[in-house]
């Protein structure tokens, strides 16, 4: 998905910020070992800035006894993210509050975790 820096910059003219909600409907990744899947999701960044992620909403087709999401990257995974709408959120940090490195992407892993 590319966002003209023409309409990224009307957006952000009267706040300095800008709203993108991003939606996609994919195939399901295939079963791991355990029973659950993986997606990696490939976050924006500009200028070595990495853009600022507000809200996590997951959905699937597939059973989720739980859902687990985490920037992860070239220098790991850092802390376990809030997920909106899924049970046994306590303890998780909000997105805008972790710190990202620009070339940190969104690892999510679901389906019927067993660990």
């Amino acid at each position: 998905m590319h966002v003209l820096a023409s309409a990224l910059a009307a957006a952000q003219r009267a706040t300095g910020r800008a709203t993108l909600r991003i939606r996609e409907v994919r195939t399901l990744p295939p079963l791991l070992s355990d029973g659950s899947r993986e997606l990696v999701v490939r976050l924006p960044s500009a200028d070595g800035k990495a853009a600022a992620l507000g809200l996590i909403e997951f959905a699937s087709d597939a059973p989720m006894a739980r859902v687990e999401a985490r920037f992860c990257g070239p220098n790991g995974e850092g802390p376990s993210l809030f997920v909106s709408g899924i049970s046994g959120e306590q303890g998780r940090a909000a997105p805008p509050l972790v710190e990202r490195a620009s070339h940190d992407d969104l690892c999510l892993r679901f389906g019927e975790l067993t660990r």
